[in-house]
């Protein structure tokens, strides 16, 4: 995979990324935006305005959520397929790589493995 394809795929992760993230903050105003006047309305006719609040809590608080989980999950896949897009291309070029891969000797060496029974010599 050359650099320049891997750059492409990377900005349309990105695009598309950012596009969720926007998208969803704009719909979440619009949301509560088109809900004020109605709610406000209702608010003042007498004896509704304590139940109009809870309603608006409830509905704030909801779309708020909503929209949280929508972002959320958003920002776990965007960060999965990078690390997905990462060992992939890591993996080619291993594959493209006549030699084996040096190891970092800043790295800790991974832990020995222990002796099984069919492992002890006897």
């Amino acid at each position: 995979m050359t650099s320049q394809m891997t750059s492409k795929w990377l900005g349309l992760l990105t695009l598309v990324h950012d596009a969720v993230e926007h998208g969803s903050r704009a719909v979440e105003g619009l949301q509560k935006r088109a809900a004020q006047k109605p709610l406000a309305l209702l608010a003042r006719v007498p004896g509704l305005d304590l139940p109009v609040h809870t309603v608006e809590h409830v509905f704030e608080s909801s779309v708020t959520a909503v929209h949280s989980a929508v972002r959320g999950v958003n920002y776990v896949v965007k960060r999965s397929t990078e690390a997905a897009f990462e060992a992939a291309v890591a993996a080619t070029r291993e594959v493209a790589s006549p030699h084996p891969p040096v190891p970092d000797p800043r790295s800790p060496s991974p832990p020995e493995r222990p002796a099984m029974h069919a492992d002890v010599e006897r």
